[in-house]
């Protein structure tokens, strides 16, 4: 019961914050000049998928910023990697520490959820973003977070949704973008 309460008020305050100003414009691989890439630290996969493709994005000239998830309360970032952990959720899995405030506090050309499943620190993390353009997985319950949802088969590999993502910001077209 208090997690359909919890999972109720969640949809709702999302739903909110989807609607908060910020000037949305669809970006392509020569139009973004800034990309925000989040994701689960606890999936070795993912982190490895990020770290390259945050490399990859640098090739074009473009500014990285990560910001990793840890489900558990020990883990911490490295040097060049964000991450928080559970120790930095209130009672509705809310992120509130400084390096989320700090992540937040730019404006993304891009931001890219790099989970091919709801999460619900991340959700909020899109949720309350200003960046111009969302890009995430097709999810029903979070429609309102992205403006670019990318249809995915349930137990899709995050090698193979990355893959997607790069394959549609660099064939965006410029008169969408």
């Amino acid at each position: 019961m208090i997690k359909k309460i919890i999972n109720w008020l969640l949809s709702n305050f999302l739903k909110k914050q989807a609607k908060v100003q910020r000037v949305i414009q669809a970006h392509n691989i020569s139009t973004a000049k800034s990309v925000g890439l989040i994701y689960s630290s606890n999936d070795q996969e993912a982190v490895k998928e990020v770290t390259e493709f945050a490399q990859r994005l640098k090739l074009h000239n473009i500014n990285v910023d990560t910001l990793g998830y840890a489900n558990d309360r020990k883990s911490e970032g490295s040097i060049g990697y964000s991450v928080f952990n559970n120790k930095s959720l209130n009672f509705f899995n809310k992120p509130q520490s400084s390096v989320v405030s700090s992540f937040l506090a730019k404006k993304y050309d891009i931001l890219v959820y790099v989970c091919t499943s709801p999460i619900v620190p991340l959700q909020y993390i899109v949720a309350e973003s200003c960046a111009q353009f969302k890009i995430g997985p097709y999810i029903s319950e979070y429609t309102d977070c992205f403006d670019f949802m990318i249809q995915i088969e349930n137990g899709t590999s995050i090698k193979t949704f990355v893959s997607k993502i790069e394959f549609y910001i660099h064939n965006l077209t410029k008169n969408a973008a």
